[in-house]
């Protein structure tokens, strides 16, 4: 299984800087809230799946 963090640079990257040279025109504070937030939220899921996948193992308990 291949890591989030590949997957995420793989399949996002292009559209992120898209997305970025396109959001600079509106305006750089805005895109760099969204794209903050964005970021925080595929770093809490992650973290989420992570600490589940490791509660279930019993990882604890080793």
């Amino acid at each position: 299984m291949p890591k989030p963090t590949t997957i995420f640079n793989k399949t996002h990257y292009p559209f992120v800087v898209l997305f970025f040279f396109r959001c600079r025109r509106r305006g750089f504070f805005f895109c760099f809230c969204f794209f903050f937030s964005l970021s925080s939220f595929y770093s809490f899921c992650y973290f989420f799946l992570f600490f589940n996948h490791f509660f279930y193992l019993g990882g604890m308990n080793h």
